[in-house]
């Protein structure tokens, strides 16, 4: 599962009031949209009760990804995450080359302040 669920007490107010369950259902929720094809943050608000900007600060999908300074790019939560639970795992390491976003992968994770403090 998503580091997320390891470290709720860190989530950011807004999210940590869903409750465990509920982030873990967010989590999955979003992801699998996404691999769909039919992600749509509006029903996200809605189906889990959230503000704009709280989602967006979480799991936003539109952030410069030039990575000319990515630590200060404000890249949502989920992704810097995600980045970090690809980089600890060869196999999902292997798939993110395979993918082609090996290096979106590698400069999400270098950015990381967790990664940063040595955790990961």
């Amino acid at each position: 599962m998503i580091k997320k669920d390891l470290e709720f007490e860190q989530l950011r107010p807004a999210i940590q009031s869903l409750g465990k369950e509920n982030v873990k259902r967010l989590v999955l929720r979003i992801l699998n949209d996404l691999e769909d094809g039919k992600y749509n943050s509006s029903q996200i608000l809605i189906d889990f009760n959230l503000s704009k900007s709280a989602l967006s600060r979480f799991a936003g999908i539109r952030w410069d990804k030039s990575f000319e300074s990515a630590a200060e790019q404000g890249i949502p939560d989920l992704w810097r995450n995600v980045a970090e639970v690809v980089m600890s795992d060869p196999d999902s390491f292997e798939s993110a080359v395979s993918a082609g976003v090996k290096e979106i992968i590698r400069a999400v994770f270098e950015s990381s302040p967790s990664n940063n403090k040595g955790t990961v």
